[in-house]
């Protein structure tokens, strides 16, 4: 006779579920678990009033977090994290408002985002005498903090036992927090500080091993005399500093470095002479930086690069001076949104014989350019080689087209040595489109390696473009796109004839992209959702923006695909709707607008032009978690009307500036019942009616 064993949560000794529900968050414990049976009730009730637990606020529902807040013990929260940005506004402000902040006794952890300086000013006076090892404090806005808060601030950051902190210094270096003389401080992110911070982090922080800083000038600063005492006091123990929007940058020892360089190109950094750098990013830099880097960082074994105009930006006179310093240590190099000066690109590469890795992302002014030749001379280890290239073609030439470019790359060098794949796509444009005379390319040429390595992919219809490729394989291979996180589509591109039996050979390309843009130019084509669905996952989408750049006229079938759109991307919880898209459709009034929106929608961002509107969407689209309304214009008394009208109606909280409302939605609130007395005198009225 056999016997059969019933498994069950409620058989299991109570350390052995208080072991499974420490390694699980509260957020799970509370809206998964509780409400499963009485005994389990019990069993979480009595967690949650003898065991400590981390609490995470931020991007969470108001629904959510106030069911959570129901089950809190202060004196048994060791992490805290508040956050008051555009998904969660008031948020802080609602927390302590449930509970006394000084019951928070064992807080070891204390994170807030976006902080109103009214509210620091409260927190702090009790956050004093918790036992903080970590602490990160992000303003909304700190130009009008008051010496009050920096007095505090100053008790809190002189305590032993702080090990981590975050801090935001005033934009003006007006701020006037003592630090301490000895700190116990390991890991330290400050953002707008100036040259005097320096000396103090040097002098005082004698544990620090990281160091992140950003929003730095070190050149307009700098008082009479000043002088950066590093030699004295020297931090061998710091193992990492990242710098961002800086003007200098120099430090013997340091071996990474992240920095972001004007886009203007205004920047004034002193760089050194001699750079023990091993790993370099940066972002925003012109053709100006690359004789910096070839002099100056012997030592440089990375670089990576994003956004940078070869071609526009050449000072008269300016050469690339790389033969004197080729860079033989340097193994990886990835350069993201160029503008490519092929001409220049082969005069750097052929100086770097000992790079094993390169990625190329960007625009380039020569489309045919001989890799094998470059490569197979000047690159000699190079096994890795990423690609993506675009160039539009403004002539009649007949000769360029994707057999003739992509013949070059058919050679054994390339399939049998190196299995290097490539790929050719050829957009012909539709003059007739062409609405505003505007002088446009006759054609587009995108040339890339497979699988692609963008993070971001331009999708064109197949019946527009012709497409050649080395890969025998690359239309059932499916994971050719599975690195592409966000894919565009225009309407305007997309109106090309696209047929039954295209749409149904077409492979889902786009299997993981979780976030889709389209621009919407001219009327959305038939059968429009039904091609987006052939190429793209739609199940796996998680944001979905609408740009409007078409004219004024009225598209009867937007709201028919938008809706079937919206039902095949089930998973779509954030919602993006740019250049007062409805007032171009035929959904000419928000009621019916709102009847598209699906209850899996939970965070709307929209342009608002009549204020009533934004009253519609937060009567009707009860689902919603948070909103944000744009303002095309400035609406100063908006908001206040707004949330006046909406305090009645349901439970919110919010923040707001010149163009924006924010709101963090939570439950609507019961209409009061009518005492007998009310019902009785609504009688009365109705008969001497």
């Amino acid at each position: 006779m056999s016997t059969r064993f019933i498994l069950s949560l409620n058989i299991l000794p109570i350390e052995v579920i208080y072991h499974i529900f420490d390694k699980l968050n509260v957020q799970t414990i509370i809206l998964s678990l509780y409400n499963v049976c009485k005994q389990l009730n019990t069993i979480i009730n009595a967690y949650f009033h003898s065991t400590r637990y981390q609490l995470n606020f931020d991007n969470m529902s108001k629904v959510d977090f106030i069911r959570i807040c129901r089950f809190i013990q202060p004196e048994n929260v060791i992490s805290l994290t508040l956050s008051d940005q555009s998904t969660t506004p008031g948020q802080i402000s609602l927390f302590f408002s449930l509970f006394h902040i000084e019951r928070f006794i064992q807080l070891r952890s204390f994170i807030l985002f976006c902080i109103e300086s009214d509210h620091l000013n409260f927190i702090l006076e009790h956050a004093i005498n918790f036992p903080l090892v970590l602490l990160s404090i992000q303003e909304k806005d700190n130009s009008h903090r008051s010496t009050t808060i920096d007095t505090l601030l100053s008790r809190i950051i002189e305590r032993s036992g702080l090990q981590n902190l975050t801090l935001s210094l005033k934009k003006d270096g007006s701020d006037q927090i003592k630090w301490p003389i000895s700190s116990t401080i390991k890991h330290l992110t400050l953002y707008h500080c100036d040259l005097s911070h320096f000396p103090i982090v040097f002098r005082h922080f004698s544990s620090l091993r990281t160091l992140f800083i950003k929003y730095c000038n070190m050149i307009d600063y700098e008082p009479i005399g000043f002088e950066i005492p590093f030699d004295p006091v020297p931090m061998h123990q710091l193992t990492s500093l990242i710098m961002e929007d800086f003007k200098i940058i120099e430090r013997p020892g340091l071996q990474n470095l992240t920095l972001s360089l004007k886009k203007d190109g205004s920047d004034q950094i002193k760089w050194p002479i001699s750079s023990t750098i091993q790993h370099l990013t940066l972002y925003h830099c012109d053709l100006s930086h690359f004789p910096i880097i070839f002099r100056h960082f012997s030592s440089l074994r990375t670089l990576f690069i994003k956004y940078c105009d070869m071609i526009d930006y050449e000072p008269i006179g300016f050469e690339i001076p790389f033969d004197p310093v080729p860079m033989h240590q340097l193994t990886s190099l990835i350069m993201e949104e160029f503008n490519f000066n092929m001409s220049k690109v082969k005069s750097f590469l052929s100086n770097i014989s000992s790079l094993t890795h390169l990625r190329l992302i960007g625009s380039i002014n020569e489309i045919d350019f001989p890799w094998e030749q470059l490569i197979q001379t000047n690159l000699p280890l190079l096994n890795q080689f990423e690609f993506s290239f675009y160039m539009s073609i403004y002539d009649d030439d007949n000769s360029i087209n994707t057999d003739t470019l992509i013949a070059p790359f058919r050679t054994p060098f390339w399939i049998k040595i190196k299995s290097w794949f490539v790929t050719c796509d050829q957009f012909i444009r539709d003059d007739d489109n062409n609405n505003n005379n505007i002088t446009r390319p006759k054609y587009d040429i995108h040339l890339y390696s497979i699988p692609v390595r963008n993070r971001y992919f331009h999708y064109y219809s197949q019946s527009i473009k012709t497409t050649s490729s080395t890969s025998t394989d690359i239309n059932n291979d499916i994971s050719v796109m599975d690195y592409v996180h966000t894919v565009y589509v225009n309407t305007d591109i997309m109106m090309a004839t696209t047929t039954t039996n295209e749409v149904q050979l077409q492979t889902r390309r786009f299997r993981k992209a979780s976030n889709l843009n389209i621009r919407i130019d001219n009327p959305w084509p038939v059968d429009f959702v039904q091609h987006l669905s052939s190429f793209i996952d739609l199940s796996h989408l998680e944001k979905l923006t609408l740009i409007d750049e078409s004219a004024e006229d009225s598209y009867p079938n937007t709201p028919i695909h938008f809706v079937d759109l919206l039902q095949q991307a089930y998973n779509v919880h954030s919602l993006v709707f740019k250049d007062k898209w409805l007032d171009k459709t035929c959904v000419s009034n928000m009621e019916n607008f709102c009847s598209l929106i699906s209850n899996h929608i939970k965070h709307l961002e929209i342009d608002i032009s009549i204020m009533d509107d934004m009253k519609i969407i937060l009567n009707r689209i009860d689902h919603l978690l948070s909103v944000t309304f744009r303002f095309i214009n400035r609406k100063q008394h908006w908001p206040n009307k707004i949330i006046e009208w909406l305090s009645t109606r349901r439970d919110a909280t919010y923040s707001t500036d010149l163009y924006t409302l924010s709101i963090w939605l939570g439950k609507k609130k019961k209409k009061k019942r009518k005492t007998c007395e009310q019902m009785t005198n609504d009688i009365k009225r109705i008969k001497t009616n």
